[in-house]
């Protein structure tokens, strides 16, 4: 990237809505060595070589949850920010054996108190306290700048 100039993102982080009323983000609580102990964050993980970020995006949804990811937009970040709107039931068929992840759909009252009580990533923090306090969570997406 220093190189080139390009910012190409390699990986992917998902801010996705759950439910009938897209009411729930989806969360999911990891334990992370790094820190000795679990945090909230929000779905992510690595593009694959030759694959698009809404590919990888929707690849990474469904191997840590099990849920099916519809994207709506990205940032062009290293690491994009995909927002979108997830369905169906949670699964851990898709996890890797080494990974120790908890599906979390949080409701607005929940979303408060993981704020409150509990550790985490700090762009998971950022997008959080947006959906508590947005009328309409991907109104931005809408907006011409």
């Amino acid at each position: 990237k220093i190189k080139t100039g390009k910012n190409t993102p390699d990986g992917v982080i998902i801010y996705s809505l759950y439910g009938e009323k897209r009411d729930r983000v989806v969360l999911v609580r990891q334990y992370r060595y790094a820190i000795g102990g679990y945090i909230y964050e929000f779905p992510a993980g690595l593009v694959e070589p030759n694959e698009e970020f809404h590919e990888g995006a929707v690849r990474e949804m469904y191997e840590e949850t099990g849920l099916k990811f519809t994207p709506l937009g990205m940032t062009d970040e290293s690491c994009a920010t995909v927002y979108g709107y997830a369905e169906g039931e949670i699964s851990k068929d898709a996890q890797e054996d080494t990974e120790e992840i908890e599906v979390v759909l949080a409701d607005r009252e929940e979303v408060k108190r993981i704020l409150r009580e509990e550790n985490v990533a700090i762009m998971c923090a950022y997008q959080l306290m947006h959906f508590l306090r947005d009328e309409e969570s991907f109104a931005f997406l809408k907006e011409e700048l």
